[in-house]
């Protein structure tokens, strides 16, 4: 069998280049499945991480624009709702769990994401 990687018993790794989020699937009879809900999994703490940073970035500008709240809380919606952010997230490692019962197989699918700091600037810079 192979061995748990480290990244799924502890936290995300830490580097200077990268921010990196675990996807964890619920339990899935199915493996393709179990892998896309990881994934969707791991965006949504991309978006959640995002939305946070998008955020401070907005209150930092919006101080030089007063009155613009509620528009600037429709625009970064639309911005969560783009994928343009979405590319930036990387797929690096993936480690699969296999549970076996009576009744059928259940899949529970761990992916190791990354996104480079480099591009968050960029994303974070060209929607001030």
């Amino acid at each position: 069998a192979i061995k748990k990687p480290d990244w799924v018993l502890q936290s995300p790794p830490k580097d200077m280049d990268n921010i990196y989020f675990i996807g964890i699937s619920r339990r899935i009879p199915d493996e393709r499945h179990a892998r896309a809900d990881a994934l969707v999994n791991a965006r949504k703490q991309f978006a959640q991480y995002f939305g946070t940073e998008m955020q401070s970035v907005r209150k930092k500008t919006s101080y030089e624009t007063m009155g613009e709240d509620k528009n600037t809380i429709r625009e970064l919606q639309a911005e969560l709702n783009s994928a343009a952010y979405l590319n930036c997230l990387k797929d690096k490692e993936w480690y699969t769990e296999k549970i076996t019962l009576p009744d059928r197989n259940y899949y529970i699918v761990y992916v190791l994401t990354a996104v480079p700091i480099s591009d968050l600037h960029k994303l974070l810079e060209t929607n001030k």
